[in-house]
């Protein structure tokens, strides 16, 4: 089994590529994961608000931020980073279901749609042929 607090050395590597890259939140996020594992609660935090402040809707950097919290055994900021993960998620979910409804609409619109309506001038056009036959014709073609 892995034991984090056997590597202080990663988490060093990790504090080196969070510089390197201080623009993504992904860095800090592993660089606040790694103190979390050997322990080093307020350095986690630190790091992992610097990753919340880069991508603030990410779900996962919320949910990281509160299990640093847990470990500095701050309770009440612990549960508050866990609903933020649950309000991240209902947004994420509600972007989803709206892009899900609009590419229905596209696709219809795209595809259905012009099919819809070659098929209604189809029956247009069949009736206005069947209307004009004979009504024995018309009877034996039903």
């Amino acid at each position: 089994q892995y034991d984090a607090t056997s590597e202080p050395q990663l988490a060093k590597r990790c504090y080196a590529k969070s510089l390197m890259n201080a623009t993504n939140p992904e860095c800090w996020q592993a660089l606040g994961k790694r103190y979390t594992e050997i322990k080093e609660g307020t350095r986690a935090v630190s790091a992992l608000n610097k990753a919340v402040e880069l991508e603030g809707e990410n779900p996962l950097l919320w949910w990281s931020l509160a299990e640093a919290y847990c470990c500095l055994n701050e309770k009440d900021k612990c549960v508050d980073g866990i609903r933020k993960v649950g309000i991240k998620l209902e947004k994420l979910v509600g972007d989803v279901k709206r892009r899900e409804d609009d590419m229905r609409k596209r696709a219809y619109l795209h595809f259905l749609g012009p099919l819809h309506r070659r098929s209604q001038l189809l029956a247009m056009h069949t009736w206005h042929c069947c209307a004009k036959l004979p009504a024995d014709r018309l009877d034996s073609r039903l």
